[in-house]
């Protein structure tokens, strides 16, 4: 979990209650979770998902962002890696043109054309992009 998260769980649970470490942060089932999703998707008239699929969407965000596959198995609880590459390998098509205009970028010291390294990406969230 990343340390803001983490630092805000914390911070949320000491005010409330102190908690054992088996017990449950928010006494509440996926079961419930997935009835008011489901009452938000049909107000907003949007399709509906279950909360599993949010498990998907973080997993395509993780690789999309060029996380690599063992750290994903790893935080997600896969058995191996092997099973993450089963299930997402699809989202890496365009992984061997990056690492291609990487590797391209390094031995010539053009751009690299569609890779962003994460201190440029920074930089220009900082500055204002990506809205």
């Amino acid at each position: 979990m990343p340390n803001f998260l983490t630092e805000e769980l914390k911070s949320y649970t000491n005010k409330i209650y102190e908690l054992k470490s088996e017990e449950r942060i928010f006494p509440i089932t996926d079961r419930a979770i997935q009835k008011k999703m489901k009452q938000k998707v049909d107000k907003l008239e949007l399709k509906s998902i279950r909360v599993h699929d949010l498990r998907h969407s973080h997993i395509a965000f993780l690789i999309e962002k060029g996380t690599q596959p063992l750290i994903i198995s790893k935080r997600v609880g896969h058995d191996s890696v092997m099973t993450t590459m089963n299930i997402y390998g699809h989202l890496y098509p365009d992984k061997q043109k990056q690492l291609a205009d990487m590797l391209n970028a390094e031995a010539t010291g053009e751009a690299k054309n569609n890779v962003v390294d994460m201190a440029t990406e920074m930089r220009y969230r900082r500055a204002g992009g990506w809205q």
